[in-house]
């Protein structure tokens, strides 16, 4: 069977490396790394000696911005796999061969050397993980296809958390509450929104999947108001019930405009629901348009 073990969930992103590492793994002269950092351009701490350090997630921030090519990943503990340069020319369709042939850690190599190289995380979603799990979900539905769509979508979750971590902010623009409607199994689609926020300067509270209207209403619209988060959102990648559905939508839409909270809306599933036209509450049909209403906030 094709190696499974996950690439990315060893990344130790507090660890701290020297100057000396960065400009290693990036082919540039310490000098410059050493001129960036009290330029302020990248992010040091010092030991108690006066000695740089930077920690990997402010490397690979620095990395991301200029999207500078990674030459010796390893060097600072990303996966030895990583290519940041051929990244640049990967498309959709190698990412779903990579996962349809069970070489789950190349393909996860593949969205790390993406984001690394400062690829959104809007165009990974909407672009790679979006279109490969739709082909491999609109197969027959073996208990081998089964099976493999269970471990790809496992993968990218592993990579997104790995994301995650890296474009968390210690002082957020906004909050975002949000999660994947009752009936609605899928995990993907609402963590992708979550870190599509995040990516955009919010910090995001993903419920996950399967909750219920009541259980939102909970972490949004009942808080006090100085609680409340700026941005609630539902992802519809499943309906059950359409009547229901947009019956509870639209009644948490009108909440959510008179509590002041932004409402998004967006999924696979969602243009099945007839949705009212309510002041605050937007539809998405792309990660795209998440991220350019985030970037509004």
């Amino acid at each position: 069977m094709a190696d499974y073990d996950s690439s990315v969930n060893g990344i130790a992103l507090n660890k701290t490396i020297s100057p000396r590492d960065l400009a290693k793994a990036i082919g540039t002269s310490e000098s410059s790394l050493k001129r960036w950092a009290d330029q302020g351009l990248l992010q040091v701490t010092r030991t108690g000696g006066g000695h740089r350090r930077i920690t990997l997630k402010a490397a690979i921030n620095f990395i991301r911005d200029r999207s500078i090519a990674v030459l010796d990943p390893a060097s600072i503990g990303l996966p030895a796999g990583l290519d940041t340069q051929s990244a640049q020319t990967a498309t959709a369709t190698d990412f779903l061969k990579l996962l349809e042939s069970g070489e789950f850690v190349a393909a996860q190599n593949m969205l790390m050397s993406l984001f690394i190289s400062g690829v959104s995380v809007a165009e990974i979603g909407d672009s790679y993980i979006k279109f490969a799990l739709g082909v491999i979900g609109d197969g027959v539905h073996t208990p081998e296809l089964i099976l493999s769509e269970h471990r790809a979508t496992q993968s990218c979750i592993q990579v997104i958390q790995q994301f995650s971590q890296s474009v968390s902010l210690d002082r957020p623009r906004f909050t975002a509450t949000g999660a994947s409607f009752s009936k609605d199994p899928y995990i993907l689609p609402s963590m992708l929104v979550a870190l599509v926020l995040e990516e955009q300067g919010g910090h995001a509270a993903n419920i996950g999947p399967n909750t219920p209207i009541e259980v939102l209403r909970c972490a949004t619209t009942s808080l006090k108001p100085e609680q409340r988060p700026d941005l609630a959102w539902i992802s519809v990648s499943s309906v059950d019930d359409i009547r229901s559905q947009t019956d509870h939508i639209n009644r948490f839409a009108k909440d959510c405009h008179d509590c002041g909270i932004l409402l998004a809306v967006g999924g696979r599933d969602v243009g099945q629901l007839a949705l009212d036209h309510v002041p605050g509450m937007s539809l998405h049909a792309s990660l795209k348009s998440i991220s350019e209403l985030a970037s509004t906030i």
